[in-house]
């Protein structure tokens, strides 16, 4: 019996630094990254939230070389409200807007509806990601997306 666990315990034999990093949920450090798209339509509390989400497939640039890479398939994602305060629903469309219409010309749709059920899901793209810090818990980050296009 003790051979058998010797011999299991040789599996863990390892330095940490040579285990594989595996990808999280998380916004990745300020860069230029190659994403996997994805959106839907859900519910979030009582409103209705259009959620685009990105899985990393490869860092292409870092603003800071001291920043670690993006682990691929790591995943983050961006809401926008379709419901609830009409004000802040308009900005979150705005905002849509402007993060997606150079898609949808890309591939010629003009409406977000089709562009969000047609288009986007496991589209490959590239875009450059910021952090944002939560005013509350600094150690909570949200993306800030900017110049997606479609590779």
């Amino acid at each position: 019996m003790a051979t058998d666990n010797s011999q299991a315990l040789d599996l863990l034999d390892m330095d940490f630094e040579a285990i594989e990093d595996v990808p999280g949920f998380e916004v990745p450090h300020n860069g230029d990254y190659r994403l996997r798209l994805s959106a839907e339509v859900k519910k979030v509390g009582d409103n209705q939230c259009l959620e685009v989400g990105y899985e990393v497939m490869e860092t292409l640039k870092k603003n800071n070389d001291a920043d670690p890479d993006a682990v691929p398939g790591t995943k983050f994602s961006q809401l926008f409200s379709l419901q609830g305060d009409p004000e802040k629903v308009k900005k979150a469309l705005g905002y849509a807007k402007l993060l997606l219409k150079p898609i949808g010309e890309k591939v010629g749709e003009g409406n977000l509806m089709v562009l969000v059920r047609d288009h986007l899901p496991g589209m490959v793209a590239t875009a450059t990601v910021k952090r944002r810090a939560d005013k509350e818990d600094p150690e909570k980050f949200y993306p800030a997306v900017k110049n997606l296009m479609k590779e």
